[in-house]
């Protein structure tokens, strides 16, 4: 094979790999994107959780229902108080802040399942206990003035949210990297062009 015939494939090779890198690091330090419907905040996508992305959606209900029963640790995305703490700090800066998608720092009632005007309350186990309590972290999302912060708190599993106008249950679930629709073009491009300078070589 010539000088010049090699060249060319490591400078696909090369392309390939930087397309390859380059999506990598476009996922992980993707920003927050919020899931607004109507003026509600229902959710978010990206959340970075000391340096892992997850996707978070408010929902009402109880623990039970919607953590696989709420008896085991291992229905729990975050399973001790530091991970839960981080969490919770993540969701006050990254998701409820005030910005042109909605004043959802400042307006609690923003927020899907809170109706109450002075603050929201969100939750999330992460510690199973019995059946008659379990572990959660409840972030404090306070509107007009009120402070906001978390803390750590036994709750009844049968608890449901739905009857209660200013608390709703948090779901995190590991976030989907997805390549940019550029990035994907380039890696197409990238191996497109590597497979042609194979086939040329295989005609000759």
């Amino acid at each position: 094979m010539s000088n010049m015939k090699t060249n060319k494939i490591f400078i696909a090779l090369a392309l390939l790999g930087s397309v390859v890198i380059g999506a990598t690091s476009s996922e992980t330090h993707a920003g927050v994107i919020l899931d607004v419907s109507d003026g509600q905040l229902r959710g978010a996508r990206n959340i970075d959780v000391r340096g892992t992305l997850y996707d978070v959606r408010f929902v009402e209900g109880t623990c039970v229902a919607l953590f696989s029963g709420c008896d085991e640790d291992s229905d729990f995305t975050f399973q001790t108080l530091i991970e839960g703490n981080q969490a919770a700090d993540a969701l006050l800066n990254q998701v409820f802040t005030d910005s042109s998608e909605g004043m959802f720092d400042t307006i609690p009632e923003l927020t899907l399942g809170c109706e109450a005007t002075t603050k929201c309350q969100l939750l999330f186990p992460y510690e199973a206990g019995t059946s008659r309590q379990y572990r959660q972290i409840r972030v404090n999302n306070g509107g007009r003035g009120t402070s906001n912060g978390f803390q750590d708190l036994f709750a009844n599993p049968s608890f449901d949210t739905s009857g209660d106008p200013d608390e709703v249950f948090v779901i995190f679930t590991r976030s989907i990297a997805i390549p940019e629709p550029s990035t994907l073009i380039l890696f197409a491009t990238g191996l497109a062009g590597l497979t042609l300078i194979g086939r040329r070589h295989r005609l000759k």
